[in-house]
């Protein structure tokens, strides 16, 4: 975590306790106990619980908040760290409303001059890359950005692309095998242009080398450099959206 470094969505680390003393008291006796910890900023709320109260959120504000996270992941790979557990979950708001990546207890450094290649078996099944299924050696960096792009969907569609990425989940060989009847599928979820259908199905393609995973190029794409919500448009479109439903 701390290699990762300091950036703006990436949760805030104020200290860190190693073999540190405290002294609590209980029913009047002091106790002195040893404690390793990390202090670090409270998060307000993830994303799966917005995604759960909103649905989805319109696509200039996905736009921005993909791009905020995608920030904070290229910052993290220059770093010489992947996350290796990208999730709705492990992304939360602070008090400020600010998007931030948390929780990176399954990172790994990137070896081999930024190309790293692991057989463990890493992240959530809902958001690892197929190669990770296969139990093959894969590169954490794409893995990554294969969980960007599942959230991204979710924050579009409000529903996930696939149980899982690989032959057995019929939605995920559907994508791969009949693109066209997953656009349809895509279609029937929302009405979203071409060039988000686009890149989300190259930065879900089940093949690492043919898949989208420069960020350059993915910054590059015509969806990146849409229209995009502003701070202020992205919050107030997520108070909103909560205010409207059900407690």
């Amino acid at each position: 975590m701390t290699r990762a470094g300091a950036h703006p969505n990436l949760i805030k680390v104020f200290e860190i306790l190693k073999d540190t003393k405290i002294v609590t008291y209980k029913r009047g006796k002091k106790v002195v106990q040893t404690v390793n910890a990390i202090i670090m900023e409270k998060g307000k709320v993830d994303l799966f619980l917005l995604i759960n109260k909103c649905e989805k959120f319109t696509e200039k504000t996905c736009r921005y908040f993909f791009k905020k996270l995608l920030s904070a992941i290229d910052h993290c790979h220059n770093q010489g760290v992947a996350h290796c557990d990208l999730k709705l979950e492990n992304i939360i708001f602070d008090r400020f409303g600010n998007v931030k990546l948390i929780d990176f207890g399954l990172a790994h450094s990137i070896q081999n001059k930024g190309f790293g290649s692991y057989r463990k078996l890493l992240g959530t099944y809902g958001y690892m890359a197929p190669e990770i299924h296969k139990s093959e050696l894969y590169n954490i960096k794409k893995a990554d950005l294969f969980s960007l792009a599942v959230i991204l969907f979710i924050m579009v569609y409000g529903s996930p692309p696939f149980a899982q990425a690989n032959a057995e989940d019929s939605h995920y060989f559907l994508m791969q095998t009949e693109t066209p009847t997953y656009l349809e599928f895509m279609e029937d979820l929302g009405d979203v242009g071409r060039d988000f259908q686009d890149l989300i199905l190259r930065m879900l393609d089940e093949n690492p080398k043919r898949r989208l995973t420069n960020i350059d190029e993915i910054k590059q794409h015509p969806w990146y450099s849409g229209k995009t919500s502003t701070f202020k448009e992205a919050i107030l479109e997520v108070n909103a959206a909560l205010l409207k439903s059900p407690q």
